[in-house]
């Protein structure tokens, strides 16, 4: 198992190829891929037996995320927006007249990421070459249709 992105075979190369790109591509390649992969965690997550829902709001709350910070640095997730998903997720404590008793959290979030961890990795590396191969092609027609312009 991968650890990390630094892990994957060929992931260096990749990191550098698109550094190369102009930065509204290299963005609209990796938004892809990373929107594609975060379905493989949301519908993980969906579909979890880690907790019970009897209303369905939390499942139904449990939805795709994109931000842009300041930076123009893009997030994208999964996030469960139901009032109560954080208190599912990790736990809580219920104080009564006689103490407290702690409620263990379920980590359905934690547990659709990390459990579908290489499917993620792969999404976005097969998602990316599929990207990079089609940006290629393209790049390669129009440097044929230059030099048969330049021909003429």
């Amino acid at each position: 198992m991968a650890e990390s992105f630094a892990d994957l075979e060929g992931w260096k190369e990749l990191q550098a190829y698109l550094k190369e790109l102009p930065l509204n591509i290299e963005s609209r390649f990796l938004k892809k891929a990373l929107m594609q992969a975060a379905v493989i965690v949301e519908t993980a997550a969906k579909t979890t037996t880690e907790f019970k829902d009897k209303t369905g709001r939390l499942r139904k709350s449990i939805e795709l995320e994109k931000k842009r910070n300041k930076k123009g640095v893009i997030r994208m997730g999964v996030k469960a927006a139901a009032p109560h998903a954080h208190l599912v997720e990790r736990g809580f404590t219920v104080k009564t007249k006689k103490g407290s008793r702690h409620i263990p959290g379920r980590y359905f979030m934690t547990k659709a990421l990390m459990n579908n961890r290489d499917r993620v990795l792969e999404e976005i590396k097969t998602v990316l070459g599929a990207e990079i191969k089609k940006f290629e092609k393209k790049k390669a027609a129009k440097l044929r249709k230059a030099a048969r312009s330049a021909a003429k």
